[in-house]
Protein backbone atom coordinates (compact mmCIF):
# COMPACT_ATOMS: atom_id res chain seq x y z
CA UNK A 1 0.00 0.00 0.00
CA UNK A 2 1.10 3.29 -0.78
CA UNK A 3 1.95 5.94 1.92
CA UNK A 4 1.61 9.17 -0.41
CA UNK A 5 -1.71 10.42 -1.91
CA UNK A 6 -1.32 11.27 -5.67
CA UNK A 7 -4.12 12.40 -7.75
CA UNK A 8 -3.59 13.85 -11.36
CA UNK A 9 -7.03 14.94 -11.34
CA UNK A 10 -7.59 15.43 -15.27
CA UNK A 11 -6.02 12.37 -15.87
CA UNK A 12 -7.75 10.23 -13.68
CA UNK A 13 -11.04 11.96 -14.76
CA UNK A 14 -9.65 11.21 -18.43
CA UNK A 15 -9.17 7.80 -17.35
CA UNK A 16 -12.60 7.71 -16.03
CA UNK A 17 -14.12 8.74 -19.20
CA UNK A 18 -12.91 6.60 -21.19
CA UNK A 19 -13.86 3.74 -18.91
CA UNK A 20 -17.12 4.98 -19.55
CA UNK A 21 -16.67 5.27 -23.27
CA UNK A 22 -15.45 1.36 -22.98
CA UNK A 23 -18.59 0.37 -21.04
CA UNK A 24 -20.78 1.66 -23.61
CA UNK A 25 -19.08 -0.24 -26.22
CA UNK A 26 -19.09 -3.14 -24.33
CA UNK A 27 -23.02 -2.64 -24.59
CA UNK A 28 -23.39 -2.14 -27.93
CA UNK A 29 -21.22 -5.25 -28.27
CA UNK A 30 -23.33 -7.37 -26.10
CA UNK A 31 -26.87 -6.28 -28.39
CA UNK A 32 -24.77 -7.22 -31.38
CA UNK A 33 -23.92 -10.44 -30.32
CA UNK A 34 -27.27 -11.04 -29.00
CA UNK A 35 -29.03 -10.12 -32.39
CA UNK A 36 -26.41 -12.77 -34.16
CA UNK A 37 -27.39 -15.98 -32.01
CA UNK A 38 -30.80 -14.89 -31.74
CA UNK A 39 -31.72 -12.97 -35.12
CA UNK A 40 -28.94 -13.80 -37.69
CA UNK A 41 -27.87 -17.47 -36.67
CA UNK A 42 -31.10 -19.27 -36.93
CA UNK A 43 -30.88 -18.44 -40.84
CA UNK A 44 -28.22 -20.63 -41.38
CA UNK A 45 -28.26 -23.34 -38.27
CA UNK A 46 -31.54 -25.25 -37.33
CA UNK A 47 -32.26 -28.08 -35.30
CA UNK A 48 -32.14 -29.77 -31.86
CA UNK A 49 -28.80 -28.52 -31.27
CA UNK A 50 -29.27 -25.02 -32.37
CA UNK A 51 -32.68 -24.92 -29.99
CA UNK A 52 -30.27 -26.02 -27.23
CA UNK A 53 -27.43 -23.91 -27.54
CA UNK A 54 -29.85 -20.97 -28.25
CA UNK A 55 -31.77 -21.49 -24.85
CA UNK A 56 -28.50 -22.14 -23.19
CA UNK A 57 -27.47 -19.03 -24.59
CA UNK A 58 -30.74 -17.32 -23.23
CA UNK A 59 -30.68 -19.31 -19.99
CA UNK A 60 -27.01 -18.76 -18.89
CA UNK A 61 -25.36 -16.28 -20.99
CA UNK A 62 -27.89 -13.42 -22.18
CA UNK A 63 -28.53 -11.53 -18.80
CA UNK A 64 -24.53 -12.09 -17.49
CA UNK A 65 -23.95 -10.51 -20.85
CA UNK A 66 -26.10 -7.91 -21.45
CA UNK A 67 -26.36 -6.49 -18.01
CA UNK A 68 -24.47 -8.01 -14.76
CA UNK A 69 -20.99 -7.27 -17.15
CA UNK A 70 -21.61 -3.71 -17.84
CA UNK A 71 -23.49 -2.89 -14.23
CA UNK A 72 -20.33 -4.60 -12.51
CA UNK A 73 -18.35 -2.71 -15.01
CA UNK A 74 -20.70 0.51 -14.33
CA UNK A 75 -20.09 0.65 -10.55
CA UNK A 76 -16.36 0.17 -10.49
CA UNK A 77 -16.21 3.10 -12.87
CA UNK A 78 -18.96 5.23 -10.57
CA UNK A 79 -16.77 4.79 -7.02
CA UNK A 80 -13.18 5.47 -8.97
CA UNK A 81 -15.64 8.63 -9.87
CA UNK A 82 -16.38 9.23 -6.71
CA UNK A 83 -13.08 8.63 -5.44
CA UNK A 84 -11.81 11.23 -7.92
CA UNK A 85 -14.49 13.26 -6.51
CA UNK A 86 -14.22 12.84 -3.04
CA UNK A 87 -10.42 13.46 -2.82
CA UNK A 88 -10.74 16.89 -5.04
CA UNK A 89 -13.48 17.70 -2.38
CA UNK A 90 -11.66 17.16 0.82
CA UNK A 91 -8.25 18.78 -0.54
CA UNK A 92 -10.19 21.55 -1.55
CA UNK A 93 -11.95 21.83 2.00
CA UNK A 94 -8.17 21.55 3.59
CA UNK A 95 -7.27 24.74 1.35
CA UNK A 96 -9.74 26.69 2.68
CA UNK A 97 -11.31 26.60 -0.93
Amino acid sequence: MADNLFLDKGGADGVVRQVNEQIEALKQAAQAIDSKILSDLPNYWRGVSHDKAEATYLDEYKDFLSNKVPEMVDQLNKYMNDCVTAITDVDNQLAGA
